[in-house]
């Protein structure tokens, strides 16, 4: 399934957005980026919440048979505006939505930890109206996102840019749209977004930049170019010729065996036909789900992306065991995968969200982080306790203390640490062990 909002308009710098079901002004406490993501990161990986803003961009130029720009529509005609029609507007609306519902409710997305999962929500701007601007572009292969880009092209973007907020257009159409999907992750506290700009053109030359920030589609993209599109905003690399399967891609710089070409230009003999090679297809190669992040070696249900344990950073536990009192101060963070890939930001949508102590092998009890509130990456924990349960070992006082800490997919680490009982050898400390557990039989 996926979800869809119609917003009139997302401003940006903090300012109040209409968003959100009621489309009302609302004050949003915003996630911050995902631990160790830029501002500037769109996504990095098919995992988390996502924002999916759609921009429908149109002219008012007049459709001409022999200008390749502005060509009439199939079954329309010459001297007509390059607008869209409702029923145009319909079916790329309807397109996308069965878009990320393809990717929302695949099954192996279905199978991952739910705070692991792809969760992408579609966000129509300025209602879903089109916004009209002085040219909307050309229709052939030339886009700014593969490069190639005319100057009418480069401009478009940021013409449509400026409507939404000024802010945006001064920034250009990659910085402008990156911003724009800052503030669109901050109003919808999700980890990620990114935007897809439609035209009403024919080309079939859709086409996206890595990772974002940005989607180009037209008028005859549906939902597998949609899809397909969407695919490249995770990382996954096209696989069909002129594509090699010595190129590399993806948050965990994976192999594109599947592509159509050797590196030398000849058939690839294993190649086989997907989503990122065939028009129309929806099945996956392995590397392609790899390169998206969804690959779960343990078969644990955390991608490998996200299984990574929480860390203590730095501890400061005292105890005196007189007066049975102990306090402590711990920071913990969510630790990230590193990628292999040259500038790519080491990031994890990974949070605090349980932090628990016990004492000489008791019952767990909640630790409560200093802020009130578990959820962020970053957590420290200070606490006193009195009236500490205090044993005694041939003569000794000692005590011993554990801390947990879990993330938001389930993994945890411990630190111990106990007081009261010299460096012990391996046989002081089996016969502590064995005493609380006996303590914690009785």
């Amino acid at each position: 399934m996926s979800r869809s909002f119609d917003t009139p308009w997302l401003l940006s710098g903090g300012r109040c957005a209409g968003l959100v079901l009621s489309c009302l002004c609302l004050a949003v406490a915003a996630r911050p980026a995902p631990f160790g993501a830029t501002n500037s990161d769109t996504s990095l990986y098919g995992l988390g919440d996502y924002v999916l803003n759609v921009v429908f961009v149109q002219d008012d130029r007049l459709r001409d048979p022999v200008d390749i720009a502005h060509p009439p529509v199939s079954g329309g005609a010459a001297g007509e505006l390059v607008h869209f029609t409702p029923d145009d507007l319909l079916d790329q609306r309807q397109h996308i939505l069965d878009a990320t519902a393809f990717w929302n409710d695949h099954p192996i997305n279905q199978g991952f930890h739910p705070n692991a999962q792809l969760n992408l929500t579609v966000n129509f701007l300025n209602a879903g109206q089109p916004l009209t601007i002085a040219d909307a572009g050309d229709a052939s292969n030339r886009s700014p996102v593969d490069g190639l880009g005319s100057s009418t092209d480069l401009t478009l973007f940021t013409d449509a840019l400026t409507q939404i907020d000024p802010a945006y257009g001064v920034l250009g159409f990659e910085q402008g749209t990156r911003a724009l999907n800052r503030d669109t992750r901050d109003a919808f506290d999700a980890d990620w977004a990114f935007t897809t700009f439609v035209r009403p053109f024919e080309p079939r030359t859709a086409n996206a930049r890595l990772n974002g920030p940005l989607i180009n589609a037209f008028l005859d993209s549906n939902t597998y170019v949609h899809a397909h599109e969407i695919a490249h905003m995770f990382g996954a690399l096209d696989q069909y010729a002129p594509n090699r399967n010595n190129a590399r891609g993806g948050y965990l710089d994976v192999q594109n065996v599947n592509a159509a070409l050797l590196p030398d230009d000849s058939p690839n003999p294993d190649h086989v036909e997907t989503i990122m090679s065939t028009f129309g297809l929806f099945n996956f190669s392995d590397d392609s789900l790899a390169q998206i992040g969804w690959i779960d070696t343990d078969a644990d249900t955390i991608p490998d992306i996200l299984d990574t344990e929480p860390r203590f950073f730095f501890t400061e536990v005292t105890a005196d065991l007189d007066a049975r009192t102990l306090t402590g101060i711990l920071q913990t963070f969510v630790d990230p995968l590193p990628s292999p890939r040259q500038f790519v930001s080491d990031a994890t949508i990974n949070t605090i969200v349980a932090a628990d102590y016990r004492l000489n092998g008791g019952d767990w009890a909640a630790l409560t982080p200093t802020d009130g509130v578990l959820g962020d990456a970053f957590e420290l924990f200070s606490f006193t306790l009195t009236d500490v349960p205090v044993l005694d070992f041939g003569g000794d006082a000692f005590l011993t203390f554990e801390a947990r800490v879990t993330n938001s997919v389930g993994n945890t680490s411990v630190y111990a640490q106990t007081f009261g009982v010299p460096e012990p050898t391996a046989a002081t400390a089996a016969a502590c062990l064995a005493l609380i557990a006996r303590r914690r039989r009785a």
